[in-house]
């Protein structure tokens, strides 16, 4: 805080030599948003199929009634009626439901996947489930799996037979062993990748299972539909539990992979054998939600665009190289983005979530975006909104801070992080006081009185509150108060402290107080006004900083 001085010499002449000083103080792209940042929501983007588990299910007590598809493509949102629909169990899996199929039933669509909305030549797929028994052959059908000639032939075509082998994996030779029995009788990411060129390969977890050659015939027909479960005419369907699933119809990269298996493991409470690079989960505190990451696998394919989820968009890193990657992630599973007043000493708002960071290498600087209306502002002054970099989770120690602009509906900022960072938003009220203060005799001698008069404006944005100024008479001056005229709160002539005690409202005529002083000594005398306390943060001082 810049302080206000009247220097002043009072010589054996009776002379005085006042200086008075006026100082002022205070003073796209289109988002990707589909699994951690991997293809839009949007219907218009490869992801074809997105069923999340807190997302669009319609529930008869406990039976699903339906599950509209979150990748934004109508025809494959899924319904089911009677002893058909399987059951929705809730917060299950670190928190988040489960659709669970006892053999005979299952969600479906309508017959109305084409060409132009469904599989051609390649396909990726993500799915997140476990097995009821220990005989389980698949998960997912199109239609009815007896007939071979309309199934999901792009998908996971094994034997022309089935999508997903989730309980009875890769053959009686290569059978996956969980907790003593045949079958993968727990939760495990599945992912599959079929294309002409590259064959077909399917992983768990992030370890490559099959990796075969694409033997088999890619059909298209006028009329198809998604069956999810299998059950259907004369063969049992998927007995188990799926969490999420998403499907694109365009082979992902390998950093894309990587990118949506780490969104996938940290909400589901999964380890990745391989290329975990999001361990926010995991230490420190659990980061597990809405995660998103941008980054560069050692092929050199990248992926420098992601928001998935949650309201953070991260884009253009500067220095991306191979196998480096930035994740990151909520530590609330639904927020809903408002703020509460932090400790008084801050002055802020902060948002009630933080998010934390993962990062592999060193990314460089990159573009931080959030959208104006995905942050509930009500009851929130007009403040500098930012972004707070710490080391810590309770923000005591800030490492940077970064003033978010706003400009056509979105605040951003460049901004480098660290590997294992916290970072929040906050909203920072200001204000932009300033004094000015004048003494009514300029040659004053010793024995007379003189007036000091501060005028203390606020040129806003906010009104300011909690005002204390303090204008303390050093040696050589004694407080007369029948000369003091305080028409605006209280004066201490002990402390010097001038409380307001009313708001100072932004742009009104300045609050005056006039200060009454005999001059008892000659010399050289320094009288110095502060703003010492407020309740906001001035935009351009720090109160009582002695500066």
């Amino acid at each position: 805080m810049k302080n206000i001085k009247n220097n002043f010499k009072c010589t054996s002449l009776g002379r005085l030599i006042l200086y008075v000083f006026l100082i002022l103080f205070f003073k796209e792209i289109h988002a990707q948003t589909g699994p951690g940042g991997v293809g839009r929501n949007d219907g218009t983007s490869d992801l074809i199929i997105w069923y999340r588990p807190g997302n669009g299910i319609s529930t008869t007590g406990v039976l699903v009634d339906s599950w509209a598809n979150s990748a934004g493509v109508v025809a494959f949102d899924m319904s089911e009626t009677a002893g058909q629909r399987p059951t929705l169990v809730t917060g299950v899996i670190n928190g988040y439901n489960e659709v669970s199929f006892n053999g005979s039933n299952r969600l479906r669509t309508g017959l109305t996947l084409t060409t132009s909305n469904f599989i051609t030549n390649q396909a990726s797929s993500y799915v997140v489930s476990r097995a009821g028994n220990t005989t389980q052959t698949s998960s997912v059908y199109t239609t009815d799996p007896l007939v071979s000639n309309t199934r999901f032939q792009a998908h996971i075509p094994w034997a022309n037979r089935v999508y997903f082998d989730i309980g009875r994996c890769c053959g009686a030779a290569a059978r996956i062993q969980v907790g003593g029995l045949t079958g993968l009788g727990n939760y495990s990411i599945f992912s599959y990748d079929a294309n002409p060129s590259t064959g077909k390969q399917l992983y768990r977890n992030q370890t490559l299972l099959q990796d075969r050659a694409n033997t088999s015939t890619y059909n298209s027909h006028a009329s198809q539909r998604f069956n999810l479960g299998g059950n259907s005419s004369g063969v049992s369907g998927f007995v188990g539990d799926i969490a999420e699933i998403a499907i694109y119809k365009v082979k992902r990269t390998i950093v894309e992979r990587i990118i949506i298996d780490n969104y996938l493991a940290a909400k589901y409470n999964q380890v990745l054998t391989a290329n975990d690079f999001y361990n926010e989960d995991t230490s420190g505190g659990n980061f597990d939600h809405k995660v998103a990451g941008i980054g560069q696998a050692i092929d050199g394919t990248n992926h420098t665009n992601s928001q998935g989820t949650g309201i953070v968009k991260i884009e253009a890193p500067s220095d991306l190289q191979n196998n480096e990657y930035l994740f990151w992630g909520e530590d609330q599973i639904n927020s809903n983005y408002t703020f509460s007043t932090v400790a008084p000493a801050n002055k802020r708002y902060r948002v009630n979530t933080k998010w934390r960071v993962s990062e592999t290498g060193d990314v460089g600087t990159v573009t931080f975006s959030i959208n104006e209306t995905d942050v509930d502002f009500s009851g929130v002054p007009v403040g500098i909104f930012k972004l707070v970099r710490s080391t810590v989770s309770d923000f005591s120690t800030i490492v940077e801070e970064y003033d978010l602009a706003l400009s056509g509906g979105t605040y951003s900022a460049a901004v480098s992080f660290d590997d294992n960072d916290y970072f929040t938003l906050e909203m920072v009220p200001t204000v932009d006081l300033s004094i000015t203060k004048t003494v009514d005799k300029a040659l004053p001698k010793v024995g007379d009185v003189i007036i000091f008069t501060l005028s203390l404006t606020n040129n806003g944005p906010q009104d300011a509150t909690g005002v204390i100024i303090r204008d303390k008479l050093p040696s050589g001056l004694t407080y007369e108060s029948g000369s003091s005229s305080i028409l605006t709160g209280t004066y201490d002539d002990t402390s010097g402290d001038w409380t307001i005690g009313v708001p100072v409202i932004a742009g009104d005529p300045p609050i005056t107080i006039q200060i009454g002083a005999r001059v008892t000594s000659s010399g050289i005398i320094t009288n110095t006004s502060q703003v010492i306390s407020i309740n906001q943060e001035d935009i351009d001082s720090t109160p009582g900083n002695d500066k």
